[in-house]
């Protein structure tokens, strides 16, 4: 009965451990790193050159159309095939993302981190913020 008592306090014991393990990795904050406007700004400016930037438009192709940040590519969040086409960024490239109101491309940061992206930024409140300080 004894050696069943310790067999018992020792399956607790290993549960206890590996309950606290698996919480702390939930807890961990994200890679990505938002940026209020000024901070895209200058970030923009900053990577100007470089060639592993990238900087990547979340929004439909119509909401593309109708006016981008400079240089910036389309990736349609919305679109079954866009998770796809992530794939073909290098996960070392230095990522900023935006949307509309900075909702879809938190998403996609979201995504990305869990892809294992390194450097992954995005606009906080996204063009509605942008145009509010900078024209296209």
């Amino acid at each position: 009965m004894r050696a069943y008592s310790i067999l018992f306090i020792f399956f607790i014991l290993i549960f206890g451990l590996i309950s606290c393990k698996s919480s702390q990795k939930s807890t961990m904050p994200p890679i990505f790193r938002p940026l209020t406007v000024g901070q895209a700004h200058n970030f923009i400016l900053q990577q100007l050159g470089n060639p592993s930037f990238q900087l990547i438009d979340v929004r439909t192709p119509t909401e593309f159309n109708e006016g981008h940040i400079s240089g910036s590519i389309n990736i349609d969040w919305l679109n079954s095939t866009a998770h796809q086409s992530f794939n073909r960024i290098a996960k070392t490239d230095v990522v900023l993302l935006y949307c509309r109101s900075g909702k879809r491309s938190l998403a996609a940061a979201n995504h990305l981190n869990k892809q294992g992206y390194q450097n992954v930024y995005h606009i906080s409140g996204g063009m509605l913020a942008w145009l509010t300080t900078y024209s296209t």
